[in-house]
């Protein structure tokens, strides 16, 4: 047989032999298994180099964890992709604890010019063993910063176990959490310990995993989370499918903040929503949007819940106000684009003594155990006192508080318009008005045709000229009631005793006689009085004898000497109290003024 005809037989041979060797050193080689690998770098590096890792570059199944005890703050470079080839690194899981501060950032070049991506791709959304956990430990406070053009996982918590702190920062790209589970949250800010997210520069943090891409913040009892979306651009997006819900203090605290132009959009959120609970929302500035229906303290559960729209923040969507819920506007105008339920407290500018305007584009409606709160400093809607205002119907029942700010006296003849609508049904069971212990006598009559109210008189102490300013002017007038106290009232229509009392009674020392000059006059040399309905300062005695209004007080003090020198005349002083009719000269004191107080409601919840 000729060699050439033996030639593509032993090729076969040859061929076969190594694929049977190959098949055996396969079969032979121990399975690949997933493994932890430590970055321990504390300078930082990039993410790609093998040195930089204790056990080199992690893989798809392997584990990631940035978890040395490291007080630097340190950047992990991703190398970008090319034309060709775009890059998306990928592992199983990422921790992060122990570590001061890591930064993910795009690590570009010339011909490398395409933004990374990084995915974990570990499918849990339960608690145990999710994708990404940063902080579970309660030694540091681990922080990951990611300006990434993506950074993808299935489930994420903050903050894991009991006294811990994790948070994360998206300062550019998207944090995207794309589980979907109807029993568990997929993003937990604040589990057992605390958690932080902040979203600024125009970042975004999607939950993509609907109809169930579920949000908490604040899970167990002594755990609290906090969110932040801030500035134009900044987004926190969820489902808007009927499963999506978010919990903001779930069984102890949470907050979120979305400011300057931030934007949140989801289906449905519970603000203060179990036992024990306390969860607060403010949307603020303008251009900053939550779109959500919103419940504010849920009422079979008791847990606390409020939001405060202010300064051009706004809500798009229903609100209810549950039994331990409040609404606010602390300044500015809050917008309400959709309905609001008041079965609790709503507020416009109550709380810090500020005002504002809360308008709802939509319909109001108040229940019996509701309370609206009006706080007012000067005349002016939405800058000097606050309103509420609705484009549709609103629906009065409860009670109304009207305050004041500290300082501010209204003069006779002003007129607030508290609220405006389109319809109205129902009025209020109770109006408490701020009177300041009797100083002020309202006109509410045209409260239910135009949401007026008006001040019919003050009786402020030391008004004696009953200018609706405690100024010197005020001394002479004072000086010619006590001459003759009983054609003083009546001419000043002060025939009330106590409301007398309250204005010439300077010393509230339950009498009027020539004292109350001398403390007047102290008081406004010290800076007291009023003056267009607000405190205005005067010279001291010294200076006002230099003053515009020297001569007055010159007088004034002329005359009050030789009061003082006719008291040492027993004859002199006897005529003088006998002026004075006997209830007027026994000491009363007003009644004490405790302000109007929010009830607190513990009804069954509405459906």
């Amino acid at each position: 047989m000729r060699f050439e005809s033996l030639l593509p037989r032993r090729r076969a041979n040859i061929v076969l032999a190594i694929a049977l060797a190959l098949a055996i050193a396969v079969a032979a080689a121990p399975t690949a298994r997933a493994n932890t690998t430590h970055w321990n770098n504390p300078s930082g590096g990039t993410f790609s180099d093998p040195v930089n890792w204790t056990s080199g570059v992690p893989g798809g199944s392997d584990t990631a964890a940035f978890d040395a005890i490291n007080t630097n703050t340190f950047s992990v470079g991703f190398p970008g992709g090319t034309n060709l080839q775009p890059i998306d690194y990928a592992t199983d899981r990422l921790l992060v604890n122990f570590v001061n501060e890591v930064s993910f950032y795009p690590q570009l070049a010339i011909g490398h010019p395409h933004f990374p991506s990084y995915t974990l791709n570990n499918p849990t959304t339960a608690e145990a063993g999710r994708a990404l956990i940063v902080g579970y430990s309660n030694v540091n406070f681990p922080k990951l910063t990611t300006s990434l053009l993506n950074l993808n996982c299935a489930a994420a918590t903050l903050g894991d176990v009991a006294k811990s702190a994790g948070e994360i920062n998206v300062t550019a790209g998207a944090l995207n959490i794309t589980g979907s589970s109807a029993v568990d949250y997929e993003l937990i800010v604040g589990n057992y310990g605390t958690g932080f997210l902040n979203i600024t520069g125009g970042a975004s943090v999607n939950l993509t995993g609907g109809p169930s891409d579920n949000l908490m913040v604040g899970n167990q009892p002594g755990s609290a989370g906090y969110i932040t979306v801030d500035g134009a651009g900044s987004n926190l997006t969820g489902s808007t499918a009927s499963g999506d819900r978010w919990v903001i203090g779930g069984s102890q605290y949470g907050s979120v903040l979305v400011s300057n132009g931030g934007h949140i959009t989801n289906s449905q959120t519970y603000i203060g929503f179990q036992t024990g609970s306390v969860g607060d929302a403010t949307v603020q500035g303008a251009g900053s949007v939550w779109t959500s229906q919103i419940i504010l303290g849920a009422a079979a559960a008791n847990g606390h819940g409020s939001l405060n729209i202010a300064d051009g923040g706004t809500c798009v969507g229903n609100i209810i106000v549950g039994d331990a819920g409040e609404l606010t506007s602390f300044s500015g105008m809050g917008t309400v684009n959709g309905n609001v339920t008041n079965y609790a407290g709503v507020f416009c500018g109550a709380h810090l003594g500020s005002v504002s305007v809360l308008h709802i584009n939509g319909s109001y409606t108040q229940d019996s155990n509701g309370s609206l709160n009006i706080t007012m400093g000067q005349t002016t809607p939405g800058t000097q006192f606050s309103q509420l205002q609705v484009s549709q119907a609103m629906s009065l029942a409860g009670s109304l508080f009207v305050s004041r700010e500290a300082g501010f006296r209204p003069m006779p003849g002003q007129s607030f318009k508290i609220l405006d609508w389109n319809t109205r049904s129902g009025t209020f069971s109770l109006v408490d008005l701020d009177v300041l212990g009797g100083r002020i006598a309202w006109d509410r009559s045209q409260l239910y045709t135009t949401g007026t109210i008006s001040v019919l008189a003050t009786y402020f102490a030391g008004d004696l000229n009953r200018d609706g300013h405690v100024d010197a002017a005020d001394i002479p007038a004072l000086m010619t009631a006590l001459s003759d106290l009983n054609n003083y009232r009546l001419t000043n229509n002060l025939n009330n005793l106590f409301q007398f009392r309250l204005v010439a009674d300077v010393n509230a020392d339950g009498q009027v006689n020539n004292a109350d000059t001398q403390v007047l006059i102290n008081l406004l040399a010290n800076g007291g009085g009023s003056g267009g309905g607000s405190l205005t300062a005067v010279p001291e005695p010294s200076a006002l004898i230099l003053a515009a209004v020297g001569g007055l007080i010159l007088l004034a003090l002329s005359a009050v000497d030789s009061i003082w020198q006719g008291l040492r005349n027993p004859h002199y002083r006897n005529q003088t109290d006998s002026r004075l009719p006997p209830a007027l000269v026994a000491k009363r004191s007003p009644p004490a003024y405790h302000g109007p107080h929010v009830q607190r409601h513990s009804a069954s919840r509405r459906h």
